[in-house]
């Protein structure tokens, strides 16, 4: 989701669900924000080197807000963290 605007961030998971079967599962993954040296080097590569520069990493709280927001209360199941 880094790399989609946030005016389309929305749109682009609600197009996701209608997609989804009845019951299906969406598996959400993307970086959280962080103060870091490995995420500052992620952006530079995203923005310098990549050269989108509309990238943005959503903090936890608002990655949760954005699925809720889309998926209806009590859609996150489970949640997992992976160290870059």
């Amino acid at each position: 989701m880094h790399h989609v605007p946030d005016a389309l961030r929305l749109g682009l998971l609600g197009a996701a669900k209608d997609l989804l079967s009845p019951g299906g599962s969406l598996i959400f993954k993307d970086w959280v924000r962080r103060s870091s040296p490995i995420h500052a080097l992620y952006y530079i590569a995203d923005v310098y080197v990549g050269g989108d520069k509309s990238v943005r990493y959503m903090p936890l709280d608002e990655q949760r807000d954005v699925l809720t927001k889309v998926l209806g209360t009590g859609s996150i199941v489970a949640q997992a963290s992976i160290s870059p």
